[in-house]
C-alpha cells in the first residue's frame, strides 16, 4: 500500500531565465500524485534556487 506518484526532471539549461543569468548549471525534480496530480514535492537545486 502506498501513493503512486510520477517524478520528472528538467535541467536547468531548459529554463529561460537560467538560461538568461548565465546559470544553467542545476535541476527541478517534481513528484507527482498519479490519480490526482496533486504537486507532493519539488526540489529546485542551482544557482539562487527559491
Amino acid at each position: 500500500m502506498g501513493i503512486e506518484v510520477n517524478t520528472r526532471v528538467l535541467n536547468m539549461d531548459k529554463v529561460p531565465k537560467a538560461l538568461a543569468i548565465y546559470k544553467s548549471r542545476g535541476l527541478i525534480k517534481m513528484v507527482v500524485e498519479k490519480s490526482t496530480y496533486k504537486i507532493l514535492g519539488v526540489h529546485i537545486i542551482g544557482h539562487l534556487a527559491t
